[in-house]
């Protein structure tokens, strides 16, 4: 049985290995100049130098309940992204590099999580729709899909509107400010 089961583990993840992860420049985001080691260590750097005070709020948000509207002061603090998604849409769960930096989840459904900037994909799902955000190689990199709709800093992207499995991705690169907050909605 031992044996059974670490074959199928070692199937799974040569399989993992074999399946490409889409990176940003692939969808035409500008990529970072001249490469990515100097822009992830400044984020990592940036990170590691937010006040104190606004990382143990954030640490204490997780296991509390917010009123409607409210905005947590980290997500004002660089290089954070913070996400929100609108009440029925949901974080899968799948975590990003590093854990979420605060959670805030208010009475009126609304849910917030902050992340330092560079991670991996983050998704999201809500009835008949979902969105992707990768924040990382210089770029914001976010994708809806169905009835889903993303507000990124000022800017916008939606969904095709079909709810099934032949609703198209739509996606944006929005590099102008890497700190900006995403908020993914249905419509």
């Amino acid at each position: 049985m031992r044996f059974t089961v670490f074959f199928l583990a070692a199937a799974h993840t040569v399989t993992s290995a074999v399946v490409q992860r889409a990176l940003p420049v692939e969808f035409g985001c500008t990529p970072c100049s001249p490469n990515d080691g100097p822009h992830y260590d400044a984020a990592a750097k940036a990170t590691a130098e937010i006040d104190p005070a606004l990382l143990a709020e954030g640490k204490a948000s997780f296991d509390q309940t917010f009123e409607a509207g409210y905005h947590p002061a980290l997500c004002d603090a660089h290089p954070v992204n913070c996400i929100t998604g609108a009440a029925g849409v949901s974080w899968t769960g799948t975590p990003g590099l590093t854990a979420p930096l605060g959670r805030w989840r208010r009475k009126d459904g609304t849910d917030t999580i902050a992340w330092g900037y560079w991670q991996q994909t983050l998704q999201w799902n809500g009835a008949g729709g979902s969105g992707t955000t990768y924040n990382a190689h210089c770029t914001i990199l976010t994708c809806v899909k169905g009835r889903m709709q993303a507000t990124i800093g000022t800017e916008s992207i939606k969904g095709d509107g079909k709810t099934d499995d032949s609703a198209k991705n739509i996606c944006g690169c929005f590099p102008k400010d890497l700190d900006a907050d995403i908020t993914f909605s249905l419509f």
